[in-house]
């Protein structure tokens, strides 16, 4: 069986804190739809990256709040 696995896949990325001390707050928005996820840790993350790279069915439609 072929794999379905996505072909492109665009997200915005943004990195925020209030200073230096802080952790990174961070929320990813997929291009070209409303699907957007926060996630409290860069492990979280890049969990997230490899598992959308790699998925073989489309979660944008899914919210995944933090992870």
């Amino acid at each position: 069986m072929a794999s379905t696995a996505p072909l492109y896949l665009a997200y915005l990325v943004r990195l925020r804190r209030e200073n230096a001390a802080q952790e990174w707050l961070i929320t990813v928005k997929q291009v070209g739809t409303e699907a957007q996820w926060q996630f409290a840790s860069m492990d979280a993350l890049y969990l997230f990256l490899d598992r959308s790279a790699h998925s073989d069915t489309d979660d944008s439609s899914e919210e995944r709040g933090s992870e």
